[in-house]
Protein backbone atom coordinates (compact mmCIF):
# COMPACT_ATOMS: atom_id res chain seq x y z
CA UNK A 1 0.00 0.00 0.00
CA UNK A 2 1.48 3.82 -0.34
CA UNK A 3 0.05 7.06 0.49
CA UNK A 4 1.07 10.62 0.15
CA UNK A 5 0.02 14.17 1.25
CA UNK A 6 2.19 17.16 1.10
CA UNK A 7 5.71 15.92 2.16
CA UNK A 8 4.79 12.89 3.92
CA UNK A 9 4.58 10.04 2.14
CA UNK A 10 3.96 6.37 3.26
CA UNK A 11 4.26 2.76 2.01
CA UNK A 12 4.64 -0.96 2.43
CA UNK A 13 5.43 -4.77 1.24
CA UNK A 14 4.82 -7.34 2.55
CA UNK A 15 5.68 -11.53 0.89
CA UNK A 16 5.07 -14.80 2.38
CA UNK A 17 8.21 -16.43 1.08
CA UNK A 18 8.86 -19.91 1.77
CA UNK A 19 6.73 -20.16 4.76
CA UNK A 20 3.24 -21.60 4.50
CA UNK A 21 1.27 -18.39 5.74
CA UNK A 22 2.14 -14.63 6.52
CA UNK A 23 2.31 -14.02 9.93
CA UNK A 24 3.88 -11.11 9.18
CA UNK A 25 1.02 -7.46 9.56
CA UNK A 26 2.00 -4.15 8.42
CA UNK A 27 0.81 -0.44 8.64
CA UNK A 28 1.93 2.41 6.51
CA UNK A 29 -0.72 5.26 6.97
CA UNK A 30 -0.84 8.72 6.22
CA UNK A 31 -3.32 10.83 9.16
CA UNK A 32 -5.05 14.02 9.86
CA UNK A 33 -2.95 15.37 12.35
CA UNK A 34 -4.69 18.53 13.12
CA UNK A 35 -7.79 16.44 13.68
CA UNK A 36 -5.90 13.52 15.69
CA UNK A 37 -5.63 13.55 19.85
CA UNK A 38 -2.00 13.94 19.76
CA UNK A 39 -1.65 15.68 16.68
CA UNK A 40 -0.06 12.44 14.97
CA UNK A 41 0.37 12.79 11.04
CA UNK A 42 1.69 9.42 10.28
CA UNK A 43 2.32 5.56 11.18
CA UNK A 44 4.57 3.30 10.21
CA UNK A 45 4.88 -0.12 12.09
CA UNK A 46 5.62 -4.05 11.56
CA UNK A 47 4.35 -6.94 13.68
CA UNK A 48 6.43 -10.25 13.04
CA UNK A 49 4.02 -12.90 14.57
CA UNK A 50 5.48 -15.77 16.30
CA UNK A 51 4.56 -19.27 17.65
CA UNK A 52 3.31 -21.50 14.42
CA UNK A 53 0.46 -23.28 15.26
CA UNK A 54 -0.08 -21.31 17.74
CA UNK A 55 -1.61 -17.94 15.61
CA UNK A 56 1.55 -15.60 15.23
CA UNK A 57 -0.57 -13.79 12.51
CA UNK A 58 -3.77 -13.54 15.57
CA UNK A 59 -1.01 -11.75 17.61
CA UNK A 60 0.40 -9.59 15.00
CA UNK A 61 -2.78 -8.62 13.55
CA UNK A 62 -3.78 -7.54 16.55
CA UNK A 63 -1.02 -5.47 17.54
CA UNK A 64 -1.63 -3.27 14.15
CA UNK A 65 -4.73 -2.86 14.66
CA UNK A 66 -4.61 -1.88 18.33
CA UNK A 67 -1.56 1.01 17.65
CA UNK A 68 -3.46 2.18 14.75
CA UNK A 69 -6.67 2.51 16.58
CA UNK A 70 -5.30 4.29 19.85
CA UNK A 71 -2.94 6.46 17.58
CA UNK A 72 -5.49 7.49 15.41
CA UNK A 73 -8.26 8.90 17.60
CA UNK A 74 -10.08 11.71 17.25
CA UNK A 75 -11.14 14.19 19.65
CA UNK A 76 -14.33 13.84 19.08
CA UNK A 77 -14.18 9.89 19.10
CA UNK A 78 -16.70 8.10 21.53
CA UNK A 79 -14.20 5.41 22.75
CA UNK A 80 -13.28 4.87 26.18
CA UNK A 81 -9.53 5.33 25.00
CA UNK A 82 -10.10 8.82 24.71
CA UNK A 83 -11.09 9.58 28.10
CA UNK A 84 -8.14 7.20 29.04
CA UNK A 85 -5.63 9.00 27.12
CA UNK A 86 -6.77 12.33 26.66
CA UNK A 87 -4.05 14.35 28.66
CA UNK A 88 -1.07 11.66 27.49
CA UNK A 89 2.09 12.89 25.82
CA UNK A 90 2.70 11.62 22.33
CA UNK A 91 4.96 9.18 23.64
CA UNK A 92 3.12 8.41 26.46
CA UNK A 93 0.23 8.21 24.19
CA UNK A 94 1.95 5.49 21.49
CA UNK A 95 3.90 3.21 24.79
CA UNK A 96 0.61 3.04 26.14
CA UNK A 97 -0.80 1.97 22.84
CA UNK A 98 1.60 -0.76 22.54
CA UNK A 99 1.25 -2.06 26.52
CA UNK A 100 -2.77 -2.34 25.06
CA UNK A 101 -1.87 -4.14 21.99
CA UNK A 102 0.49 -6.09 24.53
CA UNK A 103 -2.56 -7.20 26.89
CA UNK A 104 -5.19 -8.01 24.46
CA UNK A 105 -2.10 -10.43 22.85
CA UNK A 106 -1.83 -12.01 26.38
CA UNK A 107 -5.66 -12.24 27.05
CA UNK A 108 -6.40 -13.68 23.62
CA UNK A 109 -3.87 -16.34 24.22
CA UNK A 110 -4.98 -17.24 27.90
CA UNK A 111 -8.77 -17.67 26.21
CA UNK A 112 -8.12 -19.72 23.35
CA UNK A 113 -5.83 -23.02 24.18
CA UNK A 114 -4.92 -23.33 20.66
CA UNK A 115 -3.55 -19.83 20.59
CA UNK A 116 -1.58 -20.31 23.92
CA UNK A 117 2.18 -19.91 22.50
CA UNK A 118 1.40 -16.81 20.53
CA UNK A 119 3.32 -13.67 20.42
CA UNK A 120 4.80 -11.01 18.60
CA UNK A 121 7.28 -8.18 17.57
CA UNK A 122 6.55 -4.47 17.02
CA UNK A 123 8.75 -1.83 15.60
CA UNK A 124 6.45 1.38 15.12
CA UNK A 125 7.23 4.56 14.12
CA UNK A 126 4.85 7.94 14.66
CA UNK A 127 5.38 11.28 12.83
CA UNK A 128 4.20 14.28 14.77
CA UNK A 129 4.85 17.66 13.04
CA UNK A 130 8.40 18.02 14.69
CA UNK A 131 9.21 14.31 16.28
CA UNK A 132 9.73 10.87 14.95
CA UNK A 133 8.50 8.80 17.68
CA UNK A 134 9.40 5.00 18.01
CA UNK A 135 8.70 2.32 19.92
CA UNK A 136 9.82 -0.72 19.34
CA UNK A 137 10.06 -4.55 21.33
CA UNK A 138 11.42 -7.42 19.72
CA UNK A 139 13.69 -8.24 16.84
CA UNK A 140 12.11 -6.41 14.27
CA UNK A 141 14.38 -3.24 13.20
CA UNK A 142 14.07 0.49 12.61
CA UNK A 143 16.46 2.49 10.21
CA UNK A 144 16.41 5.57 9.42
CA UNK A 145 17.87 6.74 6.24
CA UNK A 146 18.83 10.13 4.97
CA UNK A 147 21.44 12.25 3.39
CA UNK A 148 24.57 10.52 5.68
CA UNK A 149 23.56 7.23 4.87
CA UNK A 150 21.55 4.29 7.10
CA UNK A 151 21.47 4.16 10.72
CA UNK A 152 19.51 1.26 12.53
CA UNK A 153 17.73 3.18 15.12
CA UNK A 154 16.43 0.32 17.40
CA UNK A 155 18.33 -2.52 19.40
CA UNK A 156 17.52 -6.25 19.22
CA UNK A 157 15.53 -8.03 21.69
CA UNK A 158 17.48 -11.16 20.25
CA UNK A 159 19.91 -13.87 22.47
CA UNK A 160 22.69 -13.26 19.87
CA UNK A 161 22.57 -9.38 20.35
CA UNK A 162 22.69 -9.41 23.94
CA UNK A 163 26.01 -11.75 23.54
CA UNK A 164 27.18 -8.86 20.39
CA UNK A 165 26.48 -6.02 23.18
CA UNK A 166 28.55 -7.83 25.64
CA UNK A 167 31.22 -8.32 23.47
CA UNK A 168 31.16 -12.39 24.02
CA UNK A 169 30.39 -12.85 20.06
CA UNK A 170 31.47 -10.65 17.08
CA UNK A 171 28.61 -9.70 14.38
CA UNK A 172 29.72 -11.97 11.99
CA UNK A 173 29.33 -14.89 14.22
CA UNK A 174 26.17 -13.79 15.38
CA UNK A 175 24.80 -13.61 11.65
CA UNK A 176 25.74 -17.09 11.20
CA UNK A 177 24.99 -18.30 15.07
CA UNK A 178 21.86 -21.62 15.06
CA UNK A 179 21.01 -19.19 17.74
CA UNK A 180 19.87 -15.79 15.70
CA UNK A 181 16.40 -15.94 15.69
CA UNK A 182 15.78 -16.52 19.53
CA UNK A 183 14.10 -13.63 20.81
CA UNK A 184 14.19 -12.44 24.32
CA UNK A 185 10.64 -9.92 24.27
CA UNK A 186 7.87 -10.04 22.70
CA UNK A 187 4.09 -9.06 23.11
CA UNK A 188 1.83 -11.33 24.38
CA UNK A 189 3.78 -13.44 26.51
CA UNK A 190 3.24 -11.88 30.04
CA UNK A 191 0.12 -8.92 30.83
CA UNK A 192 2.19 -6.03 31.21
CA UNK A 193 5.06 -5.20 28.73
CA UNK A 194 7.17 -1.67 28.18
CA UNK A 195 8.77 -1.22 24.94
CA UNK A 196 11.86 0.72 24.01
CA UNK A 197 11.15 4.55 22.63
CA UNK A 198 12.88 6.72 21.52
CA UNK A 199 12.50 10.59 19.71
CA UNK A 200 14.01 11.57 17.01
CA UNK A 201 13.95 15.44 15.39
CA UNK A 202 12.45 15.84 12.04
CA UNK A 203 14.63 16.79 9.17
CA UNK A 204 13.56 16.65 5.86
CA UNK A 205 14.58 14.05 3.13
CA UNK A 206 14.45 11.33 5.13
CA UNK A 207 12.86 7.99 5.58
CA UNK A 208 12.03 5.92 8.55
CA UNK A 209 12.05 2.30 7.74
CA UNK A 210 10.50 -0.65 9.77
CA UNK A 211 11.18 -4.30 9.25
CA UNK A 212 10.75 -7.87 9.76
CA UNK A 213 13.81 -10.17 10.07
CA UNK A 214 12.83 -11.73 6.94
CA UNK A 215 14.28 -8.67 5.15
CA UNK A 216 17.66 -8.56 7.60
CA UNK A 217 18.50 -12.16 7.62
CA UNK A 218 19.47 -11.53 4.17
CA UNK A 219 20.00 -7.96 3.15
CA UNK A 220 22.51 -5.55 4.65
CA UNK A 221 22.06 -2.31 6.13
CA UNK A 222 23.69 -0.52 3.07
CA UNK A 223 21.84 -2.91 0.23
CA UNK A 224 18.52 -1.70 1.70
CA UNK A 225 19.33 1.94 1.62
CA UNK A 226 20.75 1.35 -1.70
CA UNK A 227 17.74 0.14 -3.09
CA UNK A 228 15.22 2.53 -1.65
CA UNK A 229 17.73 5.02 -3.25
CA UNK A 230 17.61 3.95 -6.58
CA UNK A 231 13.62 3.22 -6.87
CA UNK A 232 11.47 5.96 -8.29
CA UNK A 233 9.29 6.29 -5.89
CA UNK A 234 8.83 4.90 -2.04
CA UNK A 235 6.39 2.57 -2.61
CA UNK A 236 8.69 0.76 -5.65
CA UNK A 237 11.45 0.85 -3.26
CA UNK A 238 9.48 -1.02 -0.72
CA UNK A 239 8.48 -3.56 -3.15
CA UNK A 240 11.90 -4.04 -4.49
CA UNK A 241 13.34 -4.68 -1.04
CA UNK A 242 11.01 -7.49 -0.35
CA UNK A 243 11.37 -8.87 -3.98
CA UNK A 244 15.02 -8.73 -3.56
CA UNK A 245 14.61 -10.73 0.07
CA UNK A 246 12.77 -13.13 -1.56
CA UNK A 247 15.44 -13.82 -4.57
CA UNK A 248 17.74 -14.10 -1.93
CA UNK A 249 16.43 -16.90 -0.39
CA UNK A 250 14.91 -15.27 2.80
CA UNK A 251 13.70 -18.02 5.04
CA UNK A 252 10.75 -16.06 6.74
CA UNK A 253 7.98 -14.10 5.64
CA UNK A 254 9.28 -10.32 4.88
CA UNK A 255 7.40 -7.32 5.38
CA UNK A 256 8.52 -3.47 4.92
CA UNK A 257 7.03 -0.25 5.92
CA UNK A 258 8.02 3.22 5.60
CA UNK A 259 7.09 6.85 6.14
CA UNK A 260 9.15 9.58 4.14
CA UNK A 261 9.16 13.48 5.70
CA UNK A 262 10.24 15.56 2.59
CA UNK A 263 11.90 14.15 -0.07
CA UNK A 264 15.47 11.74 0.06
CA UNK A 265 17.14 12.70 -3.24
CA UNK A 266 17.25 9.84 -5.45
CA UNK A 267 19.87 8.12 -7.90
CA UNK A 268 23.19 8.53 -5.78
CA UNK A 269 25.57 6.99 -2.55
CA UNK A 270 25.63 8.93 0.37
CA UNK A 271 28.78 10.63 1.59
CA UNK A 272 29.58 11.46 4.66
CA UNK A 273 32.43 12.46 6.59
CA UNK A 274 33.36 9.53 8.54
CA UNK A 275 33.01 12.22 11.94
CA UNK A 276 29.05 12.71 11.29
CA UNK A 277 28.72 8.91 10.61
CA UNK A 278 30.25 7.65 13.54
CA UNK A 279 28.54 10.11 15.56
CA UNK A 280 25.09 9.29 13.88
CA UNK A 281 25.34 5.76 14.59
CA UNK A 282 25.95 6.92 18.17
CA UNK A 283 23.13 8.85 19.27
CA UNK A 284 20.25 6.86 17.47
CA UNK A 285 20.66 3.24 18.75
CA UNK A 286 20.40 5.19 22.28
CA UNK A 287 17.37 3.95 23.26
CA UNK A 288 15.94 3.27 27.02
CA UNK A 289 14.64 -0.09 27.61
CA UNK A 290 12.19 0.39 30.78
CA UNK A 291 12.03 -1.94 33.72
CA UNK A 292 8.93 -3.94 33.86
CA UNK A 293 6.65 -2.22 36.21
CA UNK A 294 8.83 1.02 36.75
CA UNK A 295 6.02 3.63 37.04
CA UNK A 296 7.43 6.42 35.76
CA UNK A 297 8.01 6.86 32.02
CA UNK A 298 11.32 7.72 30.67
CA UNK A 299 12.54 8.57 27.10
CA UNK A 300 15.55 10.07 25.56
CA UNK A 301 14.31 13.88 24.18
CA UNK A 302 15.81 15.15 21.68
CA UNK A 303 15.08 19.00 20.63
CA UNK A 304 14.71 19.48 16.80
CA UNK A 305 17.84 21.18 15.16
CA UNK A 306 17.56 24.38 14.01
CA UNK A 307 19.31 24.66 11.08
CA UNK A 308 22.58 23.23 9.60
CA UNK A 309 25.57 25.27 11.69
CA UNK A 310 24.08 23.85 15.07
CA UNK A 311 23.75 20.55 14.38
CA UNK A 312 26.98 19.50 15.68
CA UNK A 313 26.45 21.28 18.71
CA UNK A 314 23.30 19.96 19.27
CA UNK A 315 24.62 16.33 18.70
CA UNK A 316 27.63 17.05 21.03
CA UNK A 317 25.17 18.13 23.90
CA UNK A 318 23.30 14.87 23.32
CA UNK A 319 25.93 13.13 23.43
CA UNK A 320 27.42 14.93 27.05
CA UNK A 321 24.01 14.61 28.51
CA UNK A 322 23.66 10.93 27.32
CA UNK A 323 26.80 9.88 29.08
CA UNK A 324 26.23 11.66 32.00
CA UNK A 325 22.50 11.07 32.58
CA UNK A 326 21.81 7.57 30.43
CA UNK A 327 23.88 4.87 30.99
CA UNK A 328 23.20 5.57 35.27
CA UNK A 329 19.14 5.83 34.30
CA UNK A 330 19.77 2.22 32.22
CA UNK A 331 21.43 0.91 35.24
CA UNK A 332 19.00 1.78 37.40
CA UNK A 333 16.19 -0.03 35.07
CA UNK A 334 18.54 -2.99 34.18
CA UNK A 335 18.79 -3.32 38.49
CA UNK A 336 15.30 -2.96 38.64
CA UNK A 337 14.48 -5.67 36.44
CA UNK A 338 16.87 -7.95 37.52
CA UNK A 339 15.26 -7.47 41.08
CA UNK A 340 11.55 -7.78 39.83
CA UNK A 341 12.58 -11.42 37.59
CA UNK A 342 14.50 -13.36 40.12
CA UNK A 343 17.14 -16.17 38.00
CA UNK A 344 16.08 -19.37 38.28
CA UNK A 345 17.65 -21.28 41.23
CA UNK A 346 18.58 -24.42 39.23
CA UNK A 347 21.55 -24.41 37.04
CA UNK A 348 20.66 -25.35 33.38
CA UNK A 349 23.39 -25.61 30.32
CA UNK A 350 23.24 -22.93 27.99
CA UNK A 351 20.63 -22.63 25.50
CA UNK A 352 22.70 -23.25 22.17
CA UNK A 353 23.18 -26.87 23.73
CA UNK A 354 19.32 -27.09 23.27
CA UNK A 355 16.10 -26.33 25.15
CA UNK A 356 16.54 -27.88 28.44
CA UNK A 357 13.68 -28.20 31.34
CA UNK A 358 14.92 -29.93 34.92
CA UNK A 359 11.99 -31.27 37.02
CA UNK A 360 13.29 -31.34 40.75
CA UNK A 361 12.17 -31.30 44.28
CA UNK A 362 13.79 -28.46 46.25
CA UNK A 363 13.23 -27.45 49.93
CA UNK A 364 10.05 -29.64 50.02
CA UNK A 365 8.93 -28.42 46.89
CA UNK A 366 8.63 -29.60 43.29
CA UNK A 367 10.56 -27.31 41.40
CA UNK A 368 10.95 -27.21 37.35
CA UNK A 369 13.58 -24.99 35.47
CA UNK A 370 13.97 -24.23 31.98
CA UNK A 371 16.52 -22.28 30.41
CA UNK A 372 14.06 -21.14 27.46
CA UNK A 373 10.66 -19.97 28.60
CA UNK A 374 8.71 -23.10 27.54
CA UNK A 375 5.07 -23.77 28.26
CA UNK A 376 4.50 -26.34 30.46
CA UNK A 377 2.03 -28.53 32.23
CA UNK A 378 2.00 -30.86 35.57
CA UNK A 379 -0.62 -32.35 37.06
CA UNK A 380 -0.70 -35.29 40.40
CA UNK A 381 -0.93 -38.76 39.78
CA UNK A 382 -4.59 -39.62 38.57
CA UNK A 383 -5.80 -36.37 37.63
CA UNK A 384 -6.55 -36.60 33.85
CA UNK A 385 -9.22 -34.48 33.58
CA UNK A 386 -7.34 -30.93 33.91
CA UNK A 387 -3.93 -30.04 32.17
CA UNK A 388 -2.80 -26.38 33.85
CA UNK A 389 -0.40 -24.76 31.93
CA UNK A 390 1.90 -22.22 32.69
CA UNK A 391 4.77 -20.71 31.20
CA UNK A 392 8.07 -20.22 33.10
CA UNK A 393 12.07 -19.89 31.85
CA UNK A 394 15.42 -18.94 32.93
CA UNK A 395 14.00 -15.77 34.95
CA UNK A 396 11.92 -17.42 37.06
CA UNK A 397 10.90 -20.78 38.12
CA UNK A 398 7.61 -23.34 38.56
CA UNK A 399 6.88 -24.22 41.81
CA UNK A 400 4.33 -26.77 43.57
CA UNK A 401 4.10 -27.53 47.27
CA UNK A 402 4.68 -31.33 47.75
CA UNK A 403 2.70 -33.04 50.73
CA UNK A 404 5.25 -34.15 53.48
CA UNK A 405 4.84 -37.77 52.41
CA UNK A 406 5.81 -36.78 48.40
CA UNK A 407 8.89 -34.27 49.97
CA UNK A 408 10.05 -37.07 52.21
CA UNK A 409 9.59 -39.73 49.45
CA UNK A 410 11.37 -37.98 46.28
CA UNK A 411 14.36 -35.94 47.92
CA UNK A 412 16.86 -36.25 45.50
CA UNK A 413 14.91 -37.37 42.68
CA UNK A 414 15.47 -35.19 39.20
CA UNK A 415 14.78 -35.65 35.71
CA UNK A 416 16.36 -33.63 32.67
CA UNK A 417 14.89 -33.25 29.15
CA UNK A 418 17.20 -31.80 26.06
CA UNK A 419 15.29 -30.65 22.72
CA UNK A 420 17.46 -29.78 20.09
CA UNK A 421 17.15 -29.80 16.32
CA UNK A 422 19.96 -31.20 13.85
CA UNK A 423 19.21 -31.31 10.06
CA UNK A 424 15.96 -33.51 9.42
CA UNK A 425 15.40 -34.25 13.11
CA UNK A 426 14.91 -33.27 17.08
CA UNK A 427 17.47 -35.00 19.32
CA UNK A 428 16.30 -36.16 22.84
CA UNK A 429 18.53 -36.39 25.95
CA UNK A 430 17.64 -37.07 29.02
CA UNK A 431 19.34 -38.01 32.71
CA UNK A 432 18.18 -40.55 33.93
CA UNK A 433 19.11 -42.02 30.05
CA UNK A 434 16.86 -44.08 30.60
CA UNK A 435 13.53 -41.69 31.07
CA UNK A 436 10.97 -42.62 29.13
CA UNK A 437 9.67 -39.79 26.28
CA UNK A 438 6.16 -39.47 25.27
CA UNK A 439 4.89 -37.51 22.16
CA UNK A 440 1.24 -36.69 22.21
CA UNK A 441 1.40 -39.69 24.79
CA UNK A 442 3.14 -42.18 22.66
CA UNK A 443 6.41 -43.53 24.17
CA UNK A 444 9.31 -42.45 21.81
CA UNK A 445 11.35 -45.81 21.67
CA UNK A 446 14.71 -43.94 20.00
CA UNK A 447 16.34 -40.53 20.69
CA UNK A 448 15.18 -38.78 17.94
CA UNK A 449 11.86 -37.36 16.56
CA UNK A 450 11.32 -36.31 12.81
CA UNK A 451 11.20 -32.60 12.88
CA UNK A 452 8.03 -32.95 10.18
CA UNK A 453 6.16 -34.38 13.28
CA UNK A 454 6.40 -31.51 15.30
CA UNK A 455 5.27 -28.94 12.94
CA UNK A 456 1.39 -27.73 12.67
CA UNK A 457 -0.54 -28.94 15.34
CA UNK A 458 1.03 -28.20 19.00
CA UNK A 459 2.91 -31.26 19.76
CA UNK A 460 3.13 -32.23 23.61
CA UNK A 461 6.33 -34.34 24.74
CA UNK A 462 6.29 -35.68 28.57
CA UNK A 463 7.74 -37.84 31.12
CA UNK A 464 6.87 -38.75 34.28
CA UNK A 465 8.52 -37.93 37.49
CA UNK A 466 10.25 -39.56 39.37
CA UNK A 467 11.65 -41.06 36.46
CA UNK A 468 9.14 -43.82 34.66
CA UNK A 469 7.15 -43.85 38.07
CA UNK A 470 3.47 -43.17 36.77
CA UNK A 471 2.08 -42.92 39.64
CA UNK A 472 4.16 -39.77 39.99
CA UNK A 473 3.54 -36.38 38.45
CA UNK A 474 2.97 -35.95 34.78
CA UNK A 475 5.20 -33.78 33.18
CA UNK A 476 4.28 -32.15 29.39
CA UNK A 477 6.07 -29.82 27.23
CA UNK A 478 2.64 -28.35 25.49
CA UNK A 479 3.46 -26.57 22.65
CA UNK A 480 6.40 -27.59 21.11
CA UNK A 481 7.64 -27.21 16.91
CA UNK A 482 10.45 -27.94 15.82
CA UNK A 483 11.08 -24.47 14.18
CA UNK A 484 11.00 -23.09 17.72
CA UNK A 485 13.66 -25.04 18.93
CA UNK A 486 17.49 -24.77 19.17
CA UNK A 487 19.21 -25.64 16.00
CA UNK A 488 22.49 -27.36 16.48
CA UNK A 489 24.89 -26.78 13.54
CA UNK A 490 25.26 -29.70 10.98
CA UNK A 491 29.07 -29.33 11.76
CA UNK A 492 29.10 -29.36 15.42
CA UNK A 493 29.84 -32.70 17.29
CA UNK A 494 27.15 -35.47 16.42
CA UNK A 495 24.52 -35.92 19.19
CA UNK A 496 24.01 -38.97 21.26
Amino acid sequence: MSGTDDNITVASSTATGPRRANQDEAVAVRLQGQQNLWEFEALAGVADGMGGHAAGDVASRIAIETVTEVLSLRTADSSPLVEELGDSEPAEAMARAVRLANLRIYQQAQAEASQHDMGTTLTLVGLTHDTALVAHIGDSRGYLINESGIHQITQDHSWVAKQVREERMSEEQAARSPMRSQVTRTLGFEDNVDPDMLAIPLEPGCIYLVCSDGLTEVMSPDEIAETLRTTGTLQEGCEALVQEAIEADTPDNVTVACVEFGHLERGKAAAVPPAHQEITEELYPAAITRARGASEFDMQRIKPLLGAAAVALVIVAVLLLRSCLLAPAQQVAEGEQAEAQPASAVELPPLEEGLAVKVLVLDGNLVAAANRHVQISIHPPGDFEHEPRTTFGPTGDYTRALSVEEAGKWAGESCTLKLSVKGDYVYVRTVPEDLDIYLDKKIVKNRRIKASSLTGEPARIGFYFPANDKSGYTVALTQIDAANLPAIDETSSSHE
